[in-house]
């Protein structure tokens, strides 16, 4: 009998741990209000909806629809992504990077070591899958793409025409998007341009082979053609395109999709009823919403999609009062707050995307412009040390682009 309770409180004790880590729960989409951004990825088979909040990751898989997974981690998470089968969460713990993978299916979860300086790695996107990783790494001037082993070494780079801004997981390959709208595959002979959007231009994945941009064009990865479209987004299945311009978030696999309103109500469609009566009622309801939010709100100080404040000092409830599109400011660790000085490293929520902050002269990421920032900077100058890109914004005083003396002396004045 005595050898039976420590055979079951063996079990306990290593099953518990492992619970922390992952879990596994009903197919339930109340766990995503938690999320910070929620995503969709529409496959050939599986659909899901999925985001993360600061120390955990979730997903729902809503077509052909079952489970829903949790990653929990001992540090920070930066970046999501995800792909047909499996969960990918980046996260930050002791200066370093991990990638914790988690199999929808199997419930099976990885999670491997980067060999990958905290320092130099900008963690607003990144793409995985069960080999390799694939970050985006401050290289000086330009951002570059560098692919990872799972759990460890650098394998490749890759570099950017004037530098890489995102990576992404499409239709199992792993694609890198430069600053001057050139979109390449990144294989193991080097990187292959398969598209091109227009300079600084959001866009989303659109199902295997197709990601939609902002300017209403779907785009082909495969060969790089375009057609027009209207709607917020499209998913290309196996049958047509589906259109949605409502604001919903929407996934589609096979001849099926779904949908998650506001609400938090999920509805499902077969491809032929949506497609018949879906993009009229979007396309109203969806362009009226965005034209009065143009209207009725500022334009975010934008400098290469980082939020830029010209001084140091502005407080969270003043950027929210002056920009209203502001649903919310996170912190250096992912944290939402409310009050406070707004401070580089920071970053913001508006119009559903997010934006890094760089307060101009605000090296050192403390609130403050003082001498700490001038030898950051002067450091900098003298190849020290590295800059991040929103450290980087926020050095270049005269925004030309370049650090140099001339900033030095900009700065100096600034305290």
């Amino acid at each position: 009998m005595i050898k039976r309770y420590f055979s079951v409180l063996l079990i306990v004790l290593i099953a518990v741990p492992a619970a922390l880590h992952t879990a596994n729960a009903a197919p339930d989409l109340s766990s995503l209000r938690s999320c910070r951004k929620l995503y969709s990825y529409s496959g050939s088979s599986h659909a899901y909806f999925y985001g993360f909040e600061n120390r955990a990751a979730y997903s729902a898989e809503v077509l052909p629809g079952g489970v829903s997974r949790s990653i929990s981690v001992d540090g920070v998470i930066r970046a999501v992504c995800h792909d047909e089968h499996s969960l990918h969460a980046l996260y930050e713990t002791n200066g370093k990077y991990r990638v914790a993978s988690l199999n929808m299916s199997s419930g099976k979860l990885t999670d491997d070591s980067l060999d990958a300086r905290s320092d130099k790695v900008l963690y607003f996107s990144f793409a995985a899958d069960g080999k390799s990783a694939f970050l985006i790494i401050n290289g000086g001037t330009y951002s570059k793409v560098v692919r990872y082993a799972r759990g460890g070494k650098q394998l490749q780079s890759y570099s950017m025409p004037d530098g890489a801004e995102c990576v992404f997981v499409n239709g199992g390959k792993s694609y890198a998007k430069s600053y001057s709208g050139e979109i390449f595959e990144l294989t193991d002979s080097g990187r292959i341009k398969r598209a091109e959007l227009s300079r600084y231009k959001e866009f989303s994945n659109a199902g295997v082979g197709l990601i939609y941009s902002e300017d209403g064009e779907l785009i082909s990865l495969l060969n790089g053609s375009t057609r027009r479209e209207s709607g917020a987004f499209c998913v290309q299945t196996d049958r047509d395109i589906f259109r949605c311009g409502s604001g919903k978030l929407f996934a589609a696999a096979g001849a099926s999709s779904a949908t998650l309103s506001d609400s938090w109500q999920l509805s499902y469609q077969t491809l032929e009823s949506a497609v018949s009566e879906a993009p009229q009622k979007s396309q109203t309801s969806g362009g009226q919403t965005q034209r009065t939010q143009t209207r009725s709100y500022p334009k975010l100080p934008l400098h290469n999609k980082t939020v830029l404040i010209e001084k140091a000092g502005i407080t969270v409830t003043k950027l929210k009062k002056q920009y209203p599109q502001i649903t919310a400011v996170f912190d250096g660790n992912g944290r939402n707050i409310t009050s406070g000085i707004i401070k580089t490293g920071y970053s913001l929520r508006a119009d559903n995307r997010d934006y890094p902050i760089a307060v101009k002269g605000d090296v050192s990421c403390n609130g403050k412009v003082n001498s700490t920032d001038l030898r950051e900077v002067m450091k900098a100058i003298l190849n020290i040390v590295t800059l991040n890109t929103v450290k980087s914004t926020a050095a270049d005083i005269n925004s030309d682009g370049i650090i140099d003396t001339r900033d030095v002396a900009l700065l100096a004045q600034m305290y």
